[in-house]
C-alpha cells in the first residue's frame, strides 16, 4: 500500500497554546509506518523548537517559510506559496491545518476534501465553512461536544488527545465508602484557612468523615483507593480525570466547560467553598446521588481514552489513501458483526447489505445485482447465503464466510466449493476444529478471529448491591439451561435472601418456531411454574430483550453461562468487561476461552464458587482476557484479513 503523505502546518500561536496536542498528533502519525509526515511552520525559531522536541525514532521532515525563502527562493514568502511549493516537491496528499481558520480560506489551490482543520476551543464555530472538510480535529472535549450538536458535522469531529491518558478496563466498584475526601490542589487549599475550617466543621459533625489535601506533585496514576470523593476547586481538567477514571465522584466549580460536558444537572457543582458544608454530608448519605455522580464522571473520562481516539484518527487518515473497495455483507442476522460493518464504512469502504429473511429466504434478483457491484462478499453465518454466493462469485472477487456453531447442524456448508472461498472465519479454537472435522473445510482456509466485545461500553461503576445479583442473558432454546440458573439462585437465596436472579432476553412466546417443539414448551412451562410458586419469586427479575445491556450489567455481580453447548458465548465476556464474575458450565471449548477458575461442572460447584467470591468482585488480573476480544482489536484483525 502506498504511504499516505501528510503535511501538518502549525502556526506559532497554535504551537504556544496547543503544544501538547501538536506533539500528540506527531506521536500518533509518525508511529504508523503507512504514514509519511512533513511539518511546515513560518519562522526559523519555531522550526528549531519543533526540531528539538522530535525524538530520533520519529520520521518527520521539517520545513519553515523563512528557510525556504533563504534556501530555495525569495518568492516563497507566504504560507500559501510554501504549501504550493511543497505540494509539488513533496507530493503530499493531505493537509492538516493548525492555524487560523480565516487563513485557510486563502488556500484555493487545495481541494477542501484533502484538508483537515484543527479547531481549538477558542475558535468560533462557523458551520457553513466547516461543512466542506471531511474531518475536523480538536483537543477540546468541550468543542467536540459543541460540534456533535450540529447534525451536519457530528460525524466529522475527531478528538486529538493532548495527553496519553489510559482509562483502565478494570471496572471501578463503588462500595468502599468510608467517607474519606481528597481535596485538590494543595497550592490553593493549604493557604486557605477558611476552607480548612469548613472541612474540620464537617468532620466534627460527621464522625465517619475524614479529609486530606492532595499533594499536587503526586503521580496522577497512583490513586489512593481509600479516597471516596474528590474536591477539585480549580478548573483543572487533568485533576478531574485523575479521579473520574477511577469511578470517583468529583465536586467541581460550576463553569461552562464542566457544565457542557457533565450536564447542567450534575449534582456536585458548587458556587463557593461554603457549599461543601451541606453537599459533602449529603453525598455520603445519599447513595443515589453518589452513584449518579460517579457514573457521570466515569463515562466522561472514558471519552478521553488515548487508544480509542488514536484509532479513530488513524482510521480517518487512512481513508484518504484507500482505493474505495466495495464490500457486500449477506446474512439474516448481523448482531455480532455491526462494529466491523461500521468500521468498513468509517474507513472509506463502500458497504452494501443483503438482508436475508431467514436461512434460505432472500430476493435473488437483488442479491445478484448487489454481487455485480462488490469486490468482496462477506457471508455472516454459513447458511443458505454461503451456498448461494459460492455459486455466483466471479474471478477477482473474494468470498469470506464467518461461522458460529449452528452451521455444524445444517447441511449448507456441504454444498460449498471451498476452492471459491478465500477464508472461513471461526470464532473459537474448538469451533475451528469442529468445522474441519464435520464439514472437512481445509485447514489452510480456516481462520480464528473471535467474537468481539465493546469493552469500553461496559465500563460503568457497579451498583452497591450488585454482588448479590446473578444475571443470565438469553434463555432460548432449552440448551441454554435456565433451570440450572434458577437452581443456583434458589440455593444461594436459601442462605441469604439478598440474592436475586435477573433474566434478560426474549421469552418462549416470542419465537413462533419454538411453538412446534412440544418438549421444549413443556420444559419452559415447568421452569416458570416453579418460579411463580416459589417463596423467592419476587427476587427473580425479568428484563426485555434490548440494546441496554451495558446499563443492565451495572446491577449484575455474577454472570451465568449455564448452557449445554456454545460456540463462544458472548454474554460472560461482556459480563467480565463490566466487572461481573463469570460462572461458566464446562461446555466443550469453554476452557479455551474463559479462566479455568470460573468453569464449573455442577450446580453445587457453581454455588460454592459464588459464595467464596472476594467481596470486591473485581477482575483486574483477567483484564488481558476480555481486552483480547475488544472491538478495536478484533475489527483490526478482520480488516487485515479482508482488505490487506
Amino acid at each position: 500500500m502506498k504511504r499516505l503523505n501528510i503535511l501538518i502546518y502549525i502556526a506559532e500561536s497554535m504551537h504556544t497554546g496547543h503544544h501538547d496536542a501538536f506533539l500528540s498528533l506527531l506521536q500518533i502519525t509518525s508511529n504508523d509506518t503507512r504514514i509519511k509526515i512533513n511539518v511546515l511552520t513560518e519562522t526559523t525559531e519555531l522550526y528549531d523548537v519543533i526540531k528539538a522536541s522530535i525524538s530520533k525514532n520519529q520520521e518527520v521532515k521539517l520545513f519553515a517559510v523563512e528557510k525556504l525563502m533563504e534556501e530555495k527562493s525569495a518568492a516563497i514568502n507566504t504560507n500559501e506559496k510554501a504549501i504550493t511549493y511543497l505540494k509539488i516537491t513533496e507530493k503530499f496528499d493531505t493537509l492538516i491545518w493548525m492555524g487560523p481558520l480565516e487563513e485557510l480560506d486563502k488556500l484555493t489551490k487545495l481541494p477542501a476534501a484533502r484538508v483537515i482543520p484543527f479547531l481549538p476551543v477558542e475558535s468560533n464555530l462557523v458551520q457553513d465553512s466547516l461543512k466542506a472538510y471531511p474531518f475536523i480535529l480538536t483537543d477540546s472535549m468541550q468543542q467536540k461536544e459543541n460540534i456533535r450538536r450540529i447534525e451536519s458535522l457530528q460525524e466529522k469531529i475527531i478528538y486529538l488527545p493532548p495527553w496519553k491518558e489510559k482509562v483502565s478496563a478494570q471496572i471501578p466498584v463503588i462500595v468502599n465508602r468510608r467517607g474519606i475526601t481528597e481535596v485538590y490542589p494543595n497550592s490553593i487549599t493549604e493557604a486557605d484557612d477558611t476552607l480548612t475550617e469548613i472541612m474540620e466543621t464537617i468532620k466534627r459533625e460527621t464522625p465517619s468523615f475524614d479529609w486530606r489535601y492532595k499533594d499536587n506533585e503526586t503521580d496522577y496514576y497512583s490513586l489512593d483507593t481509600e479516597t471516596d470523593i474528590a474536591v477539585v476547586l480549580e478548573a483543572d481538567f487533568r485533576s478531574y480525570l485523575h479521579y473520574a477514571k477511577a469511578g470517583k465522584p468529583v465536586i467541581l466549580p460550576e463553569n461552562e466547560q464542566f457544565s457542557d460536558l457533565l450536564g447542567r444537572d450534575y449534582p456536585l457543582f458548587i458556587q463557593q467553598p461554603d457549599d461543601l458544608i451541606t453537599l459533602l454530608p449529603e453525598l455520603l448519605a445519599n447513595e443515589e446521588m453518589y452513584y449518579t455522580a460517579a457514573k457521570k464522571c466515569y463515562v466522561l473520562a472514558r471519552e478521553f481514552d488515548y487508544e480509542k481516539n488514536e484509532q479513530q484518527l488513524l482510521d480517518a487518515l487512512r481513508s484518504f489513501n484507500a482505493k474505495q473497495e466495495t464490500i457486500l455483507f449477506a446474512g439474516h442476522d448481523f448482531k455480532f458483526l455491526y462494529p466491523f460493518i461500521e468500521r468498513c464504512a468509517r474507513t472509506g469502504k463502500k458497504v452494501l447489505l443483503d438482508n436475508w429473511k431467514g436461512h434460505t429466504k432472500h430476493n435473488k434478483e437483488k442479491s445478484l445485482k448487489l454481487l455485480q457491484k462488490a469486490d468482496i462478499i462477506f457471508c455472516e453465518w454459513g447458511l443458505g447465503n454461503s451456498a448461494f454466493y459460492q455459486n455466483y462469485v466471479k474471478q477477482g472477487q473474494k468470498l469470506f464466510i464467518r461461522v458460529h456453531r449452528q452451521e455444524l447442524q445444517t447441511k449448507f456448508l456441504k454444498k460449498v466449493d471451498f476452492k471459491k472461498v478465500k477464508s472461513v472465519i471461526t470464532i473459537s479454537p474448538q469451533m475451528l476444529e469442529e468445522f474441519h472435522r464435520v464439514h472437512r473445510i481445509p485447514r489452510k482456509k480456516l481462520k480464528l478471529i473471535p467474537n468481539m466485545v465493546d469493552t469500553r461500553a461496559f465500563q460503568h461503576p457497579k451498583k452497591e448491591h450488585a454482588k448479590f445479583h446473578l444475571g443470565i442473558i438469553g434463555i432460548i432454546p432449552k440448551l441454554k439451561r435456565i433451570d440450572r440458573a434458577v437452581e443456583i439462585f434458589e440455593k444461594l437465596w436459601q442462605e441469604d435472601e439478598r440474592y436475586e436472579l435477573h433474566i434478560k432476553g426474549k421469552m418462549p412466546q416470542d419465537f413462533p418456531w419454538l411453538q412446534d417443539r412440544k418438549k421444549e414448551i413443556t420444559y419452559f412451562e415447568g421452569v416458570f411454574e416453579k418460579i411463580n410458586n416459589a417463596p423467592w419469586k419476587e427476587n427473580v427479575v425479568f428484563s426485555q430483550f434490548g440494546s441496554d445491556i451495558p446499563e443492565w450489567l451495572t446491577n449484575i455481580g455474577v454472570i451465568l453461562s449455564t448452557s449445554d453447548l456454545e460456540a463462544f458465548h458472548l454474554a460472560p465476556m461482556e459480563g467480565m468487561a463490566s466487572g461481573a464474575t463469570p460462572i461458566v458450565f464446562n461446555w466443550e471449548g469453554a476452557d479455551l476461552i474463559y479462566p479455568h477458575e470460573f468453569i464449573v461442572s455442577s450446580v453445587d460447584e457453581a454455588v460454592e464458587k459464588i459464595k467464596n467470591l472476594e467481596k470486591s468482585g473485581q477482575l483486574s488480573e483477567y483484564q488481558h482476557i476480555y481486552e483480547r476480544y475488544d472491538t478495536g482489536k478484533i475489527t483490526t484483525e478482520l480488516m487485515r484479513l479482508v482488505f490487506d
